[in-house]
């Protein structure tokens, strides 16, 4: 039973790292209807940032905000300068060019930060608190609430502000919001910096959790994508259990099998899930089906 319990526990620390992840590709493709793979870079830029404040002797959550603030600066550039002169193209297009956005902005963080492994600092370093025999970082327990109280911001935001709204409506249609007094560019904008901003709070927790290097993201990318699928794109909720439930399958495959083993239950997760539901555990019910 105790090693079952450090298994789950351990799944559930490293998938809220997944949740926030997955929370962050939900939030941008809610809003836009375009998977964001530059969400890594964001989050490798945030980190960097504050790494680079927190050096200097600021506490960790200016250090953290700075990091966040710059990632949102950089999602509200990136869709200033490129996405809106991209509107109408094919989503493919829209997903190659975050692919080269992820690129860039990771290059980027290299050259002025360089390659050697850098540590930020959580709060609470150090310091457990036991549940049952198992001892739990205050650390991973910090993160597995602030998972949770992002999901219930984001869906709240989406759910009942106007602004929250109206970025669900542009993202269904592009033309008719401004009829009503939407600022459809502005709105797509804020998107995109909420996007940078969500990625950034991620990369900061997970460069504390592990290490901090230009490529520390790439590791987290693909299973927070798979996350988000599991979960189902259109809903925050889903991609916040998808990660939990994504981490704990990894430890107790990894636990209970061989490490080996994550890669193929993890896949086999996914496909049973889109197989059954292929718009994810929580996703909308799917209108009508593109093949009949």
């Amino acid at each position: 039973m105790d090693k079952f319990l450090t298994y789950t526990i351990a799944g559930l620390v490293v998938g809220s790292l997944y949740s926030l992840m997955a929370i962050a590709f939900a939030t941008v493709y809610k809003a836009t209807k375009v998977p964001n793979f530059a969400q890594g870079a964001f989050g490798v830029v945030a980190a960097f940032v504050a790494w680079d404040v927190a050096s200097h002797g600021a506490p960790f959550i200016v250090a953290l905000l700075a990091g966040m603030g710059a990632a949102a600066a950089v999602g509200f550039l990136a869709d200033r300068l490129a996405m809106r002169h991209m509107l109408g193209a094919p989503t493919i297009s829209l997903i190659i060019f975050t692919y080269g956005l992820d690129m860039v902005l990771t290059t980027g963080a290299q050259d002025i930060w360089g390659a050697q492994i850098k540590q930020i600092s959580l709060p609470l370093h150090g310091r457990f608190v036991h549940i049952a025999s198992i001892s739990v970082a205050y650390s991973s327990v910090m993160i597995f609430i602030v998972s949770f109280l992002v999901a219930t911001v984001c869906w709240a935001f989406f759910k009942y502000t106007r602004l929250g709204l109206a970025t669900r409506a542009t993202a269904t249609n592009r033309s008719w919001p401004s009829l009503v007094g939407v600022n459809v560019p502005a709105t797509m904008s804020f998107s995109w910096a909420l996007a940078g901003f969500l990625g950034g709070l991620a990369g900061v927790f997970l460069a504390g959790v592990y290490y901090l290097d230009p490529s520390v993201m790439d590791t987290f990318l693909l299973p927070a994508f798979t996350a988000a699928a599991i979960g189902g794109f259109g809903s925050l909720w889903g991609a916040y259990a998808g990660g939990l439930i994504l981490g704990v399958v990894q430890d107790l495959s990894a636990g209970y099998i061989s490490a080996p083993w994550t890669v193929y239950s993890v896949s086999l997760l996914l496909v049973v899930v889109l197989v059954i539901r292929p718009q994810g555990l929580f996703g909308p019910v799917l209108s009508e089906n593109p093949l009949s």
